[in-house]
């Protein structure tokens, strides 16, 4: 037996979890299971010293990879699956691999979704996953926002930028390391939503992409109430929480039916310049988020 299959079946197929859309998953070419007539895929790769800092436990590398990926399969209006993982490491130690299987568990147990299959091999350590999901009722497009919306977003901003600065390996509060999706959230946002994308590099310049597919501007107002230290949460990144656009007439449902999101400002019409308010104020910001071909 190989190495690879060694791994594969002593620490991934020992978690596989049966089910009954899945006919057939880790063990061959492909896996095969049934869809929703209308499903969403996505793909996220992490690099370790990239997105991830040099040494981090295997446990929280997995279940760190896991979520980022499964957050754009939120932000398009849609619930998890399953998931392929593609696994490149520089050792094949079975003490890494115990430890990564238990984080990639840990994640399928905490939002409902199953491993299916995915690759092993050596070399820089980057995790590479892609996910499956089933729309809950309407698919959620960038491209969907108008002049007059109010603009959400589902969690605070600047906790994982800071928990970065001060991890804890294992820490389950740590927001970095665990983000916190919105799985329960998620079902009344759909009933709500314009349009939403999910905060990954930055508010600032994710809510510009959304804006560039509406053929929108936008104004925020600021306020302390929904960032963790100050206007740097603007633009930190490493949020995973939704922003999303909704109707002048829903604001007040929205407010009353979806727990932890915050009104930050509203939607303008293309001709009007972006911008952010801050104690009448306009505010200025040098950075907007994280690129990674410019860092």
């Amino acid at each position: 037996m190989s190495k690879e299959k060694y791994l594969i079946e002593k620490f991934f197929k020992s978690i596989e979890k049966p089910s009954s859309e899945i006919d057939y998953g880790i063990g061959d070419d492909g896996a095969i299971f049934k869809a929703q007539k209308n499903f969403v895929t996505s793909i996220d790769t992490s690099i370790e010293g990239t997105h991830f800092p040099l040494g981090l436990d295997p446990l929280d590398i997995a279940y760190r990879s896991l979520a980022v990926a499964c957050s754009d399969i939120y932000a398009m209006g849609a619930k998890p699956h399953s998931f392929l993982i593609s696994i490149s490491n520089k050792d094949s130690k079975e003490e890494w691999f115990s430890s990564f299987s238990k984080g990639v568990e840990e994640f399928m147990n905490d939002y409902e979704c199953h491993l299916i299959g995915g690759d092993i091999t050596k070399g820089s350590t980057s995790i590479t996953v892609t996910f499956f999901g089933n729309i809950i009722e309407k698919p959620l497009m960038r491209s969907g926002a108008q002049e007059g919306d109010y603009i959400f977003i589902s969690g605070l901003l600047g906790r994982g930028h800071h928990d970065r600065l001060n991890i804890k390996s294992t820490e389950q509060s740590n927001h970095f390391l665990r983000p916190e999706l919105p799985k329960k959230s998620i079902f009344n946002i759909v009933k709500y939503a314009t349009s939403c994308i999910d905060i990954s590099d930055g508010l600032l310049i994710d809510l510009e992409r959304l804006c560039e597919a509406s053929k929108v501007s936008y104004e925020i107002i600021f306020d302390s109430e929904f960032v963790t230290s100050g206007t740097e949460d603007l633009a930190c990144g490493d949020d995973y929480v939704l922003c999303y656009t909704v109707n002048k007439n829903h604001v007040d449902k929205v407010k009353k039916h979806i727990e932890g999101s915050h009104c930050i400002g509203r939607i303008l019409n293309i001709s009007k310049p972006s911008e952010i308010q801050m104690n009448g104020r306009a505010l200025l910001m040098d950075a907007k988020g994280w690129d990674s071909f410019n860092q």
